[in-house]
């Protein structure tokens, strides 16, 4: 998990911790959060990951499902994050999250968010805005919903992963 030490001399400053939540870092003391903390009064001090390995959810998708066919374990984590990429500028995509219980039977959907283009060429395709999503019906498992067809013709990658409990 990264974490960050508050190195300014006076200032506390209130930071979005890995749980959601905002809290003072008063100086001296450390923080884990998944927002990239630049000011100069912060020092990076671990850079371990945060996140399981990615498992792929659909590659250049362009038909409304639920992917991959198999859901993606995500049981004791606390958030879901995907990261998607297009491979035109203009696109984009909406998404909910599918629940499901140990035995692998839906419990429920999440609100319908729409996963952004930043316009951002990476190689061949153009990046998605990040997605974080709490795992609030501690589901054991889940897969991503694609509630509409990419818009402006284009399709869709993306990929998904649960933060490690700390």
């Amino acid at each position: 998990m990264p974490k960050y030490r508050n190195d300014s001399v006076e200032t506390s400053y209130m930071v979005k911790t890995i749980n959601g939540g905002f809290k003072p870092i008063p100086p001296g003391e450390t923080v884990e959060t998944y927002d990239a903390l630049t000011e100069p009064t912060w020092t990076l001090i671990s850079d371990e990951p945060y996140l399981e390995e990615y498992i792929n959810a659909c590659s250049g998708e362009t038909v409304v499902g639920d992917y991959p066919s198999d859901p993606m374990p995500c049981q004791g984590k606390r958030n879901l994050v995907l990261k998607s990429d297009y491979n035109i500028s203009n696109s984009e995509v909406d998404i909910r999250f599918a629940y499901f219980d140990n035995g692998k039977r839906m419990i429920g959907y999440s609100d319908i968010l729409t996963i952004a283009n930043t316009a951002v060429l990476n190689g061949s395709r153009y990046e998605g805005v990040a997605t974080i999503l709490t795992n609030d019906s501690n589901a054991h498992f889940f897969k991503v919903r694609i509630e509409n067809t990419p818009t402006n013709g284009g399709n869709v990658t993306i990929d998904a992963a649960a933060v490690k409990e700390v």
